[in-house]
């Protein structure tokens, strides 16, 4: 019976091709070529294979860690272009409040012009007596200029 079953059992046919530098073979089993490794090579494969794992683990981690700088990235990018169209506002405003300041001060030395010119049109008639000579000081600029001065040097002792 033996002899029937070896009869129908076709072997596969195995041989060694060559033997490799680092101590390898490589054979043919039924004219297709494999690799056949040593203990030693199969142990190094391993250790290989374990270094590999850990370096895709931290190339993981450090793939996460671009994608969060990348996302900074971009928002400091917005936030400088935030910043960029503040500076733009205040610059605006800040020329357009200068320019209501030259405009303001324009209007004030016309207002000051015509007040003068129309204080030319004010009459002032010929005054006698004590009370006329009060009034004449009282209308003379010099003494405009002493109260517009001592008035708020009053309130501002008064106020300490």
């Amino acid at each position: 019976m033996l002899t029937c079953c070896a009869i129908r059992c076709e072997a596969q046919q195995a041989r060694v091709i060559e033997k490799l530098a680092d101590g390898s073979f490589v054979v043919s089993i039924d004219n297709v070529e494999f690799r056949a490794l040593g203990a030693d090579k199969v142990r190094e494969i391993q250790k290989q294979k374990i270094d590999l794992d850990a370096a895709t683990k931290t190339n993981g981690e450090l793939q996460s860690q671009i994608q969060t700088q990348a996302q900074e990235v971009a928002l400091l990018k917005k936030d400088f272009e935030i910043v960029g169209l503040q500076k733009e506002s205040f610059e605006r405003d800040f020329n357009r409040a200068q320019a209501d300041g030259k405009r303001n001060f324009e209007l004030f030395q016309s207002e000051r012009a015509l007040r003068v010119e129309a204080g030319s049109f004010i009459p002032h008639g010929k005054t006698s007596g004590f009370w006329g000579k009060i009034l004449d000081g009282l209308d003379h600029p010099a003494s405009q200029d002493f109260w517009k001065l001592a008035v708020p040097t009053y309130q501002m002792m008064r106020c300490r």
